[in-house]
């Protein structure tokens, strides 16, 4: 069921936005780590950045960031945002070593316009040269 839902939000709610992405690194076959990444007013927003157990800690989330941070900078100048779990060190290693700052100590959410003190507001900006 939840497995249905998801797939219903996807097709239905998720890729409504054309610049909505869905990207999935896959390793042996299998999807080792994904992302999803909306399109919010000026900039990206991830959604979820997510390593398959088995597969953590062997550089694929930093490998899919980077891939789509590539992909995105064909397209021109862009931002992207995320919040990261203050206690969640590797994830937010792995954001720091692929160019993204800590904007906020507090992560923002930009449809309430509040502030979550448990989590790191990050982003990521390219302006081509």
């Amino acid at each position: 069921m939840i497995k249905e839902d998801f797939c219903k939000y996807i097709k239905e709610e998720f890729f409504i936005n054309k610049d909505n992405k869905y990207y999935i690194l896959e390793k042996d076959n299998l999807w080792v780590s994904a992302m999803r990444i909306s399109k919010i007013q000026d900039f990206y927003w991830i959604e979820a950045l997510e390593t398959h157990p088995m597969y953590r800690n062997k550089g694929y989330a930093k490998e899919l960031l980077i891939g789509s941070i590539n992909y995105l900078k064909q397209k021109g100048n862009f931002i992207i945002r995320d919040e990261v779990y203050k206690e969640n060190i590797a994830s937010l290693n792995t954001h720091l070593k692929c160019g993204f700052i800590i904007e906020y100590e507090n992560s923002k959410d930009y449809c309430s316009n509040t502030f979550n003190n448990k989590y790191y507001g990050l982003k990521y900006e390219y302006k081509k040269h």
